[in-house]
């Protein structure tokens, strides 16, 4: 679902932008 990919998409950026 897309709610499962925008939580996998918000933590890859809190990732990177760490």
């Amino acid at each position: 679902m897309i709610e499962e990919w925008a939580a996998l998409l918000i933590v890859i950026i809190h990732e990177i932008a760490h």
